[in-house]
């Protein structure tokens, strides 16, 4: 068996978790099933990730070089890409041989994973919305279209798609799908607006549950042993509801030394910033630069008892990390899922629908607050009562997680399903 997933950044800490926890479904499902995977740095993925195969997504490959004048780039960039999307629609046909002779050589071995595919797979997460450039994306998928191979979106957020751009690109992607799995019911409305067969869809837990630890959620903790430990997840953020982006930042970090400052002082705690998207020099983003920033504007005396983690962590070595924590406060739905998989009580800041979403699945809805509405008054208490509260959230995140954890090991039988009914 071989599945190779489409539009993956490894990079990005979240996503590698998603790529970790698909793949371990996946592999229980066919054990030794090759899944290989289209990601933006292929390279880079491949030194956090060793043994996992890695090629570069298509339309960046196709880009001529610049020596040319612009104009000829781009006539020569749009017939390449007919040239790619010509050859899939022949692979499709049965007929082989012609599209080998049309196909660029620049895109010949990414195309060769998802030929020999027996399924293509849209990775999980939140990479469909309109907050991104889906051009690269969008290219890929419609080539596994074109393919004629089973195609599954696994377990993510998608939409509201309002751009004309993503609505005219995803729409007979979405209509061809075999199975499209949501994390929540809005992604699932805003998919099936655009053209998804709403009987091919279903709502399942964030795949990442599947990395759930038990153990560590059930292991004893003494209450009252020592100061209360505190991980913070932090992130930049440009969509603000009603600020810009500059605005929004400084009141979204000042209520973060606010609650920091209020753990410390009033709850004696020890904090640590850590995150998902962290110490990985070839990503566009670093958590712990604006956490050093926050970390630098404290005072003093709070300062003392506070730690940047600044080191990548895998994703199943975060989990550990995270695990010997008493609460969390975070911005990254990851860093939060993560937390929960070991039975850590957490507060998340919600950027995105998403995590409201997943935090109401959990049975979890008064643990979140959207950042449009933090405050530092607000965000101060809501990790006091967490940190006040954390016995008993204790208790509700090792009662909810285990029916999510079930939920996100359903996917390899969810796509299992799809070929079963192709063979039918």
């Amino acid at each position: 068996m071989h599945v190779h997933i489409l539009g993956l950044v490894s990079l990005n800490g979240g996503d590698a978790a998603i790529l970790i926890a698909q793949r371990r479904v996946l592999q229980r499902q066919w054990p030794g099933a090759r899944v290989s995977v289209s990601d933006t740095h292929p390279e880079a993925a491949a030194t956090y990730l060793p043994d996992i195969p890695f090629v570069p997504f298509l339309l960046p490959a196709l880009a001529p070089g610049r020596r040319l004048p612009a104009r000829a780039r781009a006539v020569l960039h749009r017939a390449r890409c007919a040239r790619v999307k010509v050859a899939a629609s022949l692979v499709g046909r049965g007929l082989s041989a012609p599209a080998r002779a049309v196909l660029p050589s620049s895109v010949a071995r990414p195309f060769q994973e998802m030929v020999r595919a027996d399924v293509i797979a849209y990775t999980g997460g939140t990479t469909l919305t309109d907050n991104y450039n889906l051009a690269d994306k969008v290219f890929d998928l419609d080539v596994a279209r074109r393919l004629r191979k089973p195609l599954v979106f696994l377990p993510q957020s998608a939409g509201p798609f309002r751009k004309p751009e993503n609505r005219e690109g995803l729409r007979p992607v979405l209509a061809a799908a075999d199975l499209v799995l949501l994390r929540d019911e809005r992604s699932l409305q805003h998919v099936v607006e655009i053209g998804a067969d709403p009987a091919r869809c279903r709502v399942v837990p964030d795949v990442v549950f599947a990395l759930a630890r038990p153990e560590l959620a059930d292991a004893e903790r003494v209450e009252g042993a020592g100061p209360p430990r505190l991980a913070v997840s932090v992130r930049e953020w440009a969509h603000f509801r009603d600020k810009d982006k500059q605005r929004g930042m400084a009141d979204y970090a000042d209520s973060l030394r606010a609650a920091v400052t209020s753990a410390v002082r009033e709850r004696g705690a020890e904090v640590t910033f850590v995150s998902t998207c962290q110490g990985r020099p070839e990503y566009v983003r670093d958590d712990s630069e604006f956490a050093l920033r926050v970390a630098e504007g404290l005072p003093e005396d709070v300062r003392e008892h506070v730690v940047v983690d600044r080191a990548a962590h895998h994703p199943e070595e975060l989990i550990d990390v995270l695990a010997g924590f008493d609460a969390m406060l975070s911005t990254r739905l990851h860093g939060a899922i993560s937390a929960v998989c070991t039975g850590v009580p957490t507060l998340t800041i919600a950027y995105e629908y998403k995590t409201t979403e997943v935090w109401g699945q959990l049975g979890l809805p008064e643990w979140t607050v959207d950042i449009d509405d933090v405050t530092p008054q607000v965000l101060s208490q809501r990790v006091l009562a967490l940190l006040d509260d954390a016995p008993r959230v204790r208790k509700q995140v090792a009662a909810a997680v285990p029916a999510m954890a079930a939920g996100a090991e359903e996917v390899g039988a969810l796509v299992a399903g799809v070929l079963q009914r192709r063979s039918a």
